[in-house]
């Protein structure tokens, strides 16, 4: 289950796996639009995540260069207008073994609370999904960016 500090969930065998989180391509539906973020290596697409902390507990501002295989956790901005225009976080947060009894590759969850509930996307090696609260599983969006 998700937290309100995904950090906290995180014990140091999934600290340990995240420094196996290479690359992984990220899609999320936010408000209006969509935001894209790719993790590879030293590049991160587009320009609009706010920062990211690595496994070596450094927090790396926009711009800042960031190792290879350091990546922990991502927060992206949206863009999009959840409330009033209001920009909401989206969490990209390292690496679970076992989630909702998937067992998978690394893979990133994106959620937001908002007052209509939780929005959750996640993306693994092969495919993106989007939680469906009702069903209380993961539906398949499309399959994963090359």
């Amino acid at each position: 289950m998700m937290t309100a500090d995904p950090l906290r969930r995180l014990s140091s065998t999934a600290m340990a796996a995240a420094a196996v989180f290479l690359t992984v391509a990220v899609w999320a539906e936010c408000g209006g639009g969509a935001v894209t973020l790719e993790v590879s290596n030293q590049r991160i697409l587009p320009e609009n995540y706010l920062y990211i902390w690595c496994s070596d507990g450094v927090k790396r501002e926009k711009g800042q260069k960031i190792p290879p295989k350091k990546v922990l956790q991502i927060q992206v901005a949206s863009g999009g207008a959840w409330k009033g225009g209001q920009q909401l976080p989206y969490i990209c947060t390292g690496t679970y073994t076992k989630f909702y009894g998937m067992d998978a590759a690394p893979y990133c969850i994106y959620s937001s609370r908002t007052a209509a509930g939780d929005v959750r996307v996640m993306a693994n090696e092969t495919s993106f999904y989007r939680w469906n609260g009702e069903k209380r599983a993961w539906d398949v969006i499309r399959p994963s960016l090359p």
